[in-house]
């Protein structure tokens, strides 16, 4: 009875009045059934927030418009979708940090790589230069161990840059200047011999080119003066090297032995000189390969020099520097000698004594 009797808010008022209606609606005039009708009114209705509970009823009239606030676990769905957009958003910047250490990985590779490549660079400079060095500082040692008879060893480094040669490389060129040029034609003669014609047909046949000193010459007499020789020894040695170049025409045939120029000059001398693949009686020259020079010493009294043979022996090769400028000081030096000589020819089958026939003023001839 207090739910209908007691005061409520007015807005709950229209909804008492609904309760009451439905009370006076019961006919019965007896307690007990008057109460068990308005026990099942109640328990069909609910008014408020409340219900009936028990025989004795308690109703509380309140909004009805008024929704109960959802619980924790009723709002499960929002719950989600906020956790899902709070990790989505972790991954997004997880996957933009690695994308960016990625990216700096790259540019670290990248970067080392470079100076890798930079690193291999420069070793194969260093590796190159120190070669370079080596093989230069072999050739000076191999001059000062080599200070009294040089000839040998002159010829090593002639016959060291023929064996370089491949079958593809031009034909080479072997270019001697002496007073006479005894030791290299006779020690060299081997090497002349495959320069003219290559051994079983390996590699194109070269040119030989020989300038020795006129004997009928004022040059001759002063270097024999030079020389202290007394006996004809000078002369004597150009008789052999003329006989070592039959020899070596008898060996390797006439129509190899063509290309084997001799001319004389009659300049005094002041070096000998042993090229290959200089090509300083060509026009134009090679302009490289390698030139082996001995210079005359100009005072024979300093130790070591005989008078006006052994001098200085040095290694030239076209490459910058001194080394460069006396290359082409050697090469324009043999090329003029050679342009102003006077082209020999040797007879055909033997002869005798060539330079007492040269000195007669007569040809050389059987």
């Amino acid at each position: 009875m207090t739910a209908v009797t007691a005061a409520v808010p007015v807005k709950d008022a229209d909804r008492r009045a609904q309760v009451i209606g439905k009370l006076e609606q019961i006919a019965s005039i007896k307690p007990d059934e008057v109460a068990k009708s308005a026990k099942t009114i109640f328990h069909q209705m609910v008014v408020g927030r409340n219900v009936i509970q028990g025989e004795h009823v308690i109703v509380t009239i309140g909004a009805h418009d008024e929704k109960a606030p959802k619980k924790f676990l009723e709002k499960w769905q929002a719950w989600v979708v906020i956790m899902g957009s709070i990790l989505a958003g972790v991954l997004a910047l997880f996957a933009l940090q690695k994308i960016g250490q990625i990216q700096a990985a790259k540019e670290q590779l990248k970067t080392a790589l470079e100076y890798e490549k930079a690193d291999k660079d420069e070793l194969k400079k260093k590796y190159e230069r120190l070669d370079t060095d080596h093989r230069n500082q072999h050739e000076i040692d191999l001059m000062k161990h080599s200070s009294r008879r040089l000839i040998s060893h002159q010829l090593l480094v002639l016959e060291d840059a023929f064996n370089s040669h491949t079958i593809n490389d031009p034909a080479p060129v072997l270019e001697i200047l002496g007073t006479n040029a005894t030791g290299p034609i006779h020690q060299g003669r081997d090497l002349i011999r495959k320069v003219l014609k290559p051994e079983n047909g390996q590699g194109k046949p070269g040119t030989v080119r020989i300038l020795l000193l006129d004997p009928t010459c004022d040059a001759m007499r002063d270097r024999m003066e030079k020389e202290e020789d007394k006996v004809g020894r000078i002369l004597a040695e150009m008789n052999a090297s003329l006989y070592l170049l039959a020899d070596i025409r008898d060996r390797v045939g006439a129509s190899a032995f063509a290309n084997l120029e001799l001319r004389m000059h009659k300049e005094p001398p002041d070096r000998s000189l042993l090229m290959l693949d200089v090509g300083a009686s060509m026009d134009p020259p090679i302009n490289k390969g390698v030139i082996v020079e001995n210079m005359y010493p100009h005072d024979p009294k300093i130790p070591g020099n005989e008078p006006g043979i052994a001098g200085e022996s040095n290694i030239y090769k076209p490459i910058r520097g001194q080394s460069e400028q006396r290359y082409h000081e050697n090469r324009v030096r043999f090329g003029k000698l050679w342009h102003d000589a006077k082209p020999m020819s040797l007879p055909n089958g033997a002869f005798h004594f060539p330079v007492e026939l040269l000195l007669r003023g007569k040809p050389l001839t059987r």
